[in-house]
């Protein structure tokens, strides 16, 4: 495997003008983590904010002052496992996972074992990769706004919730 791969990178904040793609070192993982090769990377509105620097508030939450504090861009993806940490003993090399992790938006990205899950039989790369950050939202959403029934797909983002309690919604899940 290389030791560098291909990402979009930013050293300060601005609009896409701002970025572009850079040779980097492919990311080591820690024992609990997971290396993916990214096949599909989500796009949403945080990765917007991180883009611009926009609202000023994020920047004193701890994203950087003046630039930056990550120069890496992108949040949620779907991929191919590559490598496994030596604590992480339910995924192999090969599996089809999504999650959520930063720096997304490059051939490789780290996440840590507990923001991966493996792909359900059916669902494509770019379909998941929507899943993570933009879907979640949309049911957050959904629930907070008492609109149908979101469980089955809930439950299905949140499966310690389900878990749990019969879910019939996230909301009401909470209150029990």
């Amino acid at each position: 495997m290389s030791t560098t791969m291909r990402a979009v990178v930013q050293d300060a904040y601005g609009t896409t003008a701002a970025l572009r793609v850079e040779e980097v070192p492919v990311p080591s993982i820690g024992p609990a983590d997971v290396l993916v090769r990214v096949e599909a990377a989500g796009i949403d509105a945080g990765t917007w904010h991180l883009t611009t620097g926009r609202p000023y508030l994020m920047r004193l939450m701890g994203f950087g002052m003046r630039r930056p504090s990550s120069r890496l861009r992108g949040a949620a993806f779907a991929g191919v496992v590559e490598e496994v940490g030596a604590e992480v003993d339910d995924l192999r090399a090969g599996d089809a996972v999504f999650g959520s992790a930063a720096g997304s938006l490059a051939e490789r990205v780290r996440a840590p074992r507990a923001a991966v899950v493996p792909t359900p039989a059916g669902l494509g790369f770019a379909e998941a990769a929507a899943i993570p950050i933009s879907a979640v939202t949309a049911l957050q959403a959904l629930a907070a706004a008492e609109v149908g029934r979101a469980t089955a797909c809930w439950c299905w983002a949140r499966p310690a919730a389900s878990a749990t309690s019969s879910c019939s919604s996230p909301s009401r899940a909470a209150q029990r």
